[in-house]
């Protein structure tokens, strides 16, 4: 594939998402959320740091990650949705996507998003939580070092689930009522290499984001053998999502660009071999 840069001169990008306008939402962990239009204008949407994870809702309005899980309504006004479980406070929320129903998987955090770096120091490990579209809250599974970048297969019963600081993605195989039946190793990376974002294709095939060493996007089968290895400009590949209208259009986040004269956070552009998955819309009624 080859990879066109759309955006560049940010910090760290990520949550890549397109609207049925066309336009492409994402982060960047500094300043908040951006839109870039199909005229290819930027704008800054909202001032938001450490957002990880942005889906579309039902209404209009924009889901997003952070400190807390909040709704960004189409007016522009922001509320929360959630930020505390069974009385606690929940640290911060990482990456997310939308399940067949409506609901919202989540990479829950173990640590303080704003004030701790899990590079530097050893941080308590994180949760996987689904919030249905009634608004009911369950633990999926725990025990995840740094949960990042969630997909689900085709079928909707297998969650894919990236543990960035443990170098694996794990596949959770789960009933139709939301319980986890098996938890098991999809791939295992080198130790410079650490699973960020993921999408998953048409075909099933799970495309997950390498920041570290190589600098690239992998292509796993549903067995966990790699498929294909796709190279990016970057050693810090972020997140990546399909979009366009055929879902072939493959749009990457990155947190700096080697090789080049601008060091900075950029959005690249791809055609892929394949569609990815069609998003629902989150239908989560949160009072």
């Amino acid at each position: 594939m080859q990879f066109e840069r759309l955006a560049s001169g940010f910090a760290l990008t990520e949550a890549p998402r397109v609207d049925r306008t066309g336009a492409l939402w994402f982060t960047d962990n500094e300043r908040g959320i951006f839109r870039r239009n199909t005229d290819g204008g930027v704008d800054h949407i909202l001032e938001r740091p450490w957002v990880g994870g942005l889906v579309f809702a039902e209404d209009g309005g924009l889901v997003m990650t952070g400190r807390t899980l909040a709704l960004r309504q189409a007016s522009g006004a922001v509320r929360d949705l959630l930020t505390s479980w069974q009385g606690e406070d929940i640290p911060g929320f990482n990456d997310l996507t939308v399940d067949h129903e409506g609901g919202l998987l989540l990479s829950v955090m173990g640590f303080d998003i704003m004030t701790t770096n899990p590079a530097k120091e050893e941080v308590p490990p994180g949760r996987l939580f689904r919030l249905a579209p009634n608004g009911e809250v369950i633990q999926l599974a725990d025990n995840i070092l740094v949960p990042n970048g969630i997909g689900l297969s085709p079928d909707g019963r297998t969650i894919y689930h990236s543990d960035t600081r443990g170098h694996l993605v794990y596949a959770f195989s789960v009933s139709m009522d939301w319980e986890v039946t098996e938890r098991r190793v999809l791939i295992e990376l080198s130790p410079d290499q650490f699973p960020d974002g993921l999408a998953v294709d048409s075909e099933g095939l799970i495309w997950i984001a390498v920041a570290g060493s190589g600098g690239e996007i992998l292509r796993v089968s549903p067995e966990g053998a790699i498929v294909e290895r796709y190279k990016l400009p970057s050693t810090f590949v972020t997140s990546l999502s399909f979009g366009g209208a055929d879902l072939r259009d493959l749009y990457v986040t990155t947190g700096n660009v080697t090789g080049d004269e601008d060091p900075s956070g950029s959005i690249f552009v791809a055609r892929a071999p394949v569609a990815g998955l069609s998003l629902p819309v989150c239908r989560v009624q949160v009072s």
